[in-house]
């Protein structure tokens, strides 16, 4: 009779068979993580619903929610066009839809959800802020995006780079 820990040595957390073989989005999740700044951890995640929601009630105060910034801006943006239309209804709907939409995008961007273009330019951004002091971390990195997004735009970048890098030496 085995014991429990040797029974559970060939499953994973979930209790599955453990085949040995890595989890193959693993990578692209682990790069992503890798790219979240350090004001984007895991205690402000904000509800996407709770911010549409607010925005359409409340307008540009409840873009407050999802991005200061945006608020700032819907709400130097609304002072002269209110005095333009008056406050006519058209304006208050319409600038709560915009409020609504923006505040999505903002929370959207703002998830933690593995995007390719945004991740990709970022780790490209970081590569090349390494090519003046460590040449040989930028061609890691460099080839680090080209394992992780084969046949895009920034993996072709990314190629080229290196290219550029090796010639340099």
């Amino acid at each position: 009779m085995s014991t429990p820990d040797e029974a559970a040595a060939g499953r994973d957390v979930a209790g599955r068979e453990n085949t040995g073989r890595p989890d193959e989005g693993a990578d692209a999740r682990a790069a992503a993580s890798d790219l979240r700044s350090a004001d984007d951890s895991e205690g402000t995640w904000k509800s996407k619903f709770v911010g549409v929601f607010l925005a359409l009630i409340f307008g540009p105060l409840g873009l407050f929610y999802s991005t200061v910034s945006g608020a700032l801006i819907m709400i130097v943006m609304a002072v002269p066009i209110y005095l333009i239309t008056r406050g006519d209804w058209w304006f208050s709907i319409g600038g709560r839809l915009v409020c609504a939409v923006w505040a999505y995008a903002a929370l959207y961007e703002e998830d933690g959800a593995p995007n390719p273009g945004r991740d990709s330019a970022r780790l490209l951004n970081q590569a090349a802020a390494l090519e003046k002091n460590d040449v040989p971390q930028a061609v890691s990195g460099y080839e680090e995006i080209i394992r992780l997004f084969p046949d895009t735009a920034a993996s072709q970048e990314a190629a080229r780079n290196i290219q550029s890098l090796t010639r340099r030496k």
